[in-house]
C-alpha cells in the first residue's frame, strides 16, 4: 500500500503526541457527533463501513448547522458509489472542498475541485469541517483493502497541522 500524508500525520500523531491505545469499532459505531467533539482526538484502526459512519455524522452536522465541508474521495471508484448522496448534500452547503482523482464536469457551484491524480492525497480518507469551535474531522490511510487507521480530532493545534499539510500537497490555498 503507498504511503501517504495522511501516513506522515498518522504516524507523528501515534508516535510522538502520547497516543492512547485505539478506541475500537463499537466506540465509533456509538458516538454521537457531540461524544467526538467531546473527546477532542480518538485513535482508531477500523473498517470501511465504521468510517463511512463517522463521515456521516460529520456530513449531518454541517447539514443541520450550514457549514463547510472538506471531503477526500479518493477516485471515481469510491465517490461512486455515494455520488448521488454527497450531490445532496454538495447542494445544501455554503461550500464544499472536494479533493479526489475525479472526472467530474457538473459540480455544484459552491464546489471547488482539487485533483489529486499522482498525489499522496489521493489515498486518503478525510471528512473536515469547521464550526464555531474550530476545525474537527477525520483523517485517516488504507492500510490494506478495507482497512484503516487514522483519528479523528477536534484538537486546534492537530487541526492546523492536519490543514497545512492538506494545502501543501494540493499546492492550494483553499479556506474552509
Amino acid at each position: 500500500m503507498t504511503r501517504s500524508i495522511s501516513s506522515s500525520i498518522i504516524d507523528l500523531m501515534y508516535d510522538s503526541w502520547n497516543t492512547p491505545n485505539p478506541v475500537s469499532n463499537t466506540f465509533l459505531l456509538n458516538s454521537s457527533i457531540e461524544d467526538l467533539l467531546q473527546s477532542k482526538t480518538v485513535y482508531f484502526s477500523s473498517n470501511r463501513s465504521t468510517l463511512l459512519h463517522v463521515s456521516k455524522l460529520i456530513e449531518s452536522e454541517c447539514l443541520k448547522n450550514n457549514l463547510p465541508l472538506l471531503i477526500d474521495i479518493q477516485n471515481e471508484k469510491r465517490f461512486g458509489p455515494s455520488k448521488n448522496r454527497l450531490f445532496k448534500l454538495f447542494q445544501s452547503l455554503p461550500k464544499v472542498i472536494l479533493i479526489g482523482d475525479l472526472n467530474e464536469a457538473k459540480l455544484p457551484q459552491n464546489v471547488s475541485l482539487i485533483n489529486c491524480k499522482n498525489n499522496p492525497l489521493e489515498h486518503n480518507w478525510m471528512v473536515l469541517s469547521k464550526n464555531k469551535r474550530g476545525f474537527f474531522g477525520i483523517v485517516c490511510d488504507e492500510t490494506s483493502d478495507g482497512e484503516f487507521r487514522g483519528f479523528f480530532s477536534a484538537d486546534p493545534t492537530i487541526m492546523s497541522f492536519v490543514l497545512t499539510k492538506i494545502k501543501f500537497l494540493a499546492s492550494d490555498s483553499f479556506d474552509l
